[in-house]
């Protein structure tokens, strides 16, 4: 439909077809801002980069937190200069430019047109139950990127967890003691927590898409090499080389979530990525396991490491970088001064106990990924009974987590960590003596 805006002769407002704002069809001109129909209402893409009007912009320069209804009045509120309980055209005209700053006649009237795009046709003035159903729309949509993004972390873990049900197959193939084994997933886990931070300053100085697809490059070289490793140091590089390609990963993800969610979607947009890692971990141990059995170690990796190119490839071409670099200029810093930030932080006793705790986790769950494989060479088992294992621990954590969480809300956090703690510790205790 066809939306005409025009306003008093004192705004300065020229009447214009919104669609003539974004079709360019009065000049003849190709259009500066393309409309997609697949995005919210004020999410016209430019060159597919950037928006006219961006939420997270938006709710900043309103100072909008939440949808709460005090929240949205006092928004409201502020861009009410006359107090008329509604929002006339120069007053949505001061609120576009205070978000957007300088901008062309054209595209202030597009971003106008946009607001004003659910309301009837005619209308010149935006009342506050029209702000806040149009904020409520804005707070409930999720950018189809998260999904994008979802898919090619899904894919990233997935063949990190392909290395599972691998663990018994190369110990058996390279005649691998506990120790060198042990290295083997201490060495994934060190460039994981020394890539970590790196991968964060670089994502900032080089942009998140780069470090998104360098990230999934070494995953899939990690997993590709597996293939053709002729030896433990092989090994040990390999892994070297996936633990920071899965930092890179998530870390430049977690960054592009954050630049395309506001505080009031935060959680929706995360949701889809949490669905791919606990995708990727629960298929992946499963197909590597089946895939093991029939085609062997060689055509495993080299398969799944030919996905995991793919994934970068298509993340590369189709996925469009987040950070936006027009704002100002920004510090970097280095991993000196981000080291120096803890001070402050980890002075808190409470904050300490947390991280002894998670230390303690952690270091139960490694020992135990390094032990298992060892435990199934004994037992003989098969790569697809292996595969199956895990792929049933992982099934089983995302049934109970929503169960925990329930009453960890309930009963409080403590009350449900120590149980957790004790049948988590337990049950080593059941496995079968080698």
């Amino acid at each position: 439909s066809r939306m005409v805006l025009a306003a008093r002769p004192s705004c300065g407002w020229r009447p214009r077809s919104f669609c003539q704002a974004g079709s360019g069809a009065t000049t003849g001109k190709k259009p500066a801002v393309a409309l997609s129909h697949t995005h919210g209402p004020l999410e016209c893409a430019a060159s597919n980069k950037d928006f006219i009007l961006p939420p997270r912009d938006l709710f900043e320069t309103m100072s909008l937190v939440s949808t709460q209804p005090e929240d949205l009045r006092r928004a409201f509120r502020r861009y009410d200069t006359d107090g008329s309980d509604s929002l006339c055209i120069p007053e949505l005209r001061a609120l576009v430019r205070e978000v957007k700053g300088e901008v062309s006649e054209e595209e202030l009237e597009l971003a106008i047109a946009l607001l004003m795009q659910g309301l009837e046709k005619g209308k010149l003035e935006m009342t506050y139950p029209e702000f806040e159903a149009t904020v409520h729309s804005l707070a409930s949509h999720v950018d189809p990127r998260a999904y994008s993004l979802a898919t090619a972390i899904g894919v990233a873990f997935a063949g990190f967890s392909v290395m599972w049900p691998m663990g018994p197959e190369l110990i058996r193939i390279f005649g691998l003691s506990q120790l060198q084994f042990g290295t083997l997933t201490a060495a994934f886990a060190c460039a994981k927590l020394c890539g970590n931070m790196p991968s964060s300053i670089m994502s900032d100085r080089f942009g998140r898409r780069p470090m998104l697809v360098g990230g999934l490059f070494l995953v899939g070289c990690g997993i590709t090499g597996l293939g053709f490793a002729t030896c433990y140091e092989h090994l040990l590089l390999l892994r070297v080389c996936s633990g920071v390609g899965i930092a890179s990963t998530y870390t430049a993800a977690s960054m592009y979530i954050s630049d395309i969610s506001h505080p009031m979607n935060s959680a929706r947009t995360r949701a889809p990525m949490s669905m791919g890692v606990s995708a990727g971990m629960l298929v992946g141990p499963a197909i590597g396991g089946f895939l093991l059995e029939e085609i062997g170690l060689h055509s495993t990796a080299l398969g799944v490491g030919v996905a995991t190119f793919t994934t970068a490839a298509a993340t590369c071409a189709l996925l469009p970088e987040s950070l936006v670099t027009s704002r100002g200029p920004t510090s970097h810093g280095s991993v000196l001064d981000a080291v120096k930030s803890w001070g402050p932080i980890v002075r808190d006793p409470r904050l300490r106990r947390v991280l002894m705790w998670v230390w303690c986790y952690n270091a139960a769950f490694w020992g135990a990924v390094s032990l298992l494989p060892m435990i199934y060479v004994d037992l003989a088992f098969s790569p697809t009974v292996v595969g199956g294992i895990f792929t049933t621990s992982a099934v089983m954590n995302l049934l109970a987590t929503p169960v925990v969480a329930r009453a960890a809300d309930k009963f409080g956090k403590m009350r449900v960590v120590i149980p957790g703690a004790l049948i988590y510790g337990g049950g080593p205790v059941l496995l079968p003596p080698s």
